[in-house]
């Protein structure tokens, strides 16, 4: 994945409520209904374990739904994968209004490489 210009990634830190480095541990069906909708993202929940806690604060795990419909508005968002190892800039879900336990990365920029967690830390700071 090629690293984003500065200013694109510090606008996405910015608008996230939580930053972490971690590993999706399972992906299964969402517990949030969405399909009722023209151009539902047909969510999907990803269980992402937590090793780094970049900015917000979190248990071990959290919860991500992310959009799984090939419709242009979704097209580009991240597909996260069990064992897949990351940098993760979550969002609060607003369309439809699930549990604040729930984060989404709905922008193809809101999964960063491993590699790309101190680049990420010294944007953070």
């Amino acid at each position: 994945m090629e690293k984003l210009p500065s200013r694109r990634l510090e606008v996405r830190l910015q608008g996230a409520v939580l930053v972490i480095e971690g590993e999706v541990e399972s992906v299964g069906q969402s517990p949030v209904p969405d399909g009722m909708m023209l151009r539902s993202p047909y969510y999907r929940l990803a269980v992402v374990r937590v090793e780094l806690k970049l900015k917000g604060d979190c248990g071990e795990h959290v919860n991500i739904l992310f959009p799984t419909s090939p419709a242009p508005p979704w097209r580009n968002s991240p597909r996260l994968k069990e064992h897949e190892r990351a940098v993760f800039l979550l969002r609060h879900e607003t369309a439809l209004k699930a549990p604040s336990e729930y984060f989404t990365t709905l922008d193809k920029d809101d999964v960063q490489p491993r590699d790309s967690v101190n680049r990420v830390r010294s944007l953070l700071k």
